[in-house]
């Protein structure tokens, strides 16, 4: 690849990574949610490692075409770590969009996974749905939010089944590592504060679904 593809590709990234910096401001400026800022230099940490994640994943893709939709998918997940980490929503148009926009991947260049995806994507779901409301009748509360079940549903129209299974669960271990550390480092905060006790999901959820996904564009090497 030539060095005027290779400033292309990074200035792509950079766009990418800065519309969705610009959405979650935006859509949580609208809606009178907590602002961006509160999350500090989270957003400045995300944006440059989103960046670079970006940049690999389309220089590994094996076609312009997939090294865009590899553009598009991080750019969402850097969107819902935005919301998630700065008011705790993940609304339901960005995760429905992030859905199709994985089946229009599907359809357009791997037309034969549709179908299982989309079934990956409705097990998932229901699933999910299933557990977080037999969790509701029992205490009353829901400790998995809705945004995430629908996120977690939309991961199955980018990635297998066996792959979903894989991020959820490695999602889950790093997110329980960061609650349990928190709590050795203050215990007495731990037990005082409720919100110290819990965490968003997404951050944790979009980190290792895109790690994941720049491991599947490098086995294209």
């Amino acid at each position: 690849m030539s060095a005027v593809s290779l400033v292309w590709l990074g200035l792509c990234a950079v766009l990418m990574q800065s519309v969705a910096v610009m959405v979650a401001r935006h859509f949580l400026e609208v809606h009178h949610e907590r602002p961006l800022s509160a999350i500090g230099r989270g957003v400045i940490v995300t944006r440059v490692i989103f960046t670079g994640l970006s940049f690999l994943s389309a220089l590994f893709s094996p076609s312009a075409l997939q090294g865009l939709f590899s553009l598009v998918f991080l750019a969402f997940l850097s969107l819902f770590i935005y919301l998630d980490a700065a008011s705790r929503c993940l609304p339901r148009c960005f995760t429905l969009a992030f859905g199709v926009t994985g089946a229009v991947w599907r359809f357009l260049l791997y037309q034969e996974t549709v179908l299982p995806a989309l079934l990956t994507a409705l097990s998932v779901f229901g699933v999910l749905w299933g557990l977080r409301t037999l969790a509701y009748r029992h205490d009353g509360s829901a400790q998995l939010g809705l945004g995430d079940v629908y996120l977690m549903a939309g991961l199955g129209m980018w990635f297998s089944f066996p792959a979903v299974v894989w991020v959820i669960s490695a999602s889950a271990v790093s997110g329980g590592v960061f609650l349990l550390a928190g709590r050795a480092r203050h215990p007495r905060q731990w037990q005082e504060n409720v919100h110290d006790r819990s965490a968003p999901f997404a951050p944790f959820l979009c980190g290792v679904a895109a790690m994941a996904h720049v491991g599947q564009m490098g086995n294209y090497l």
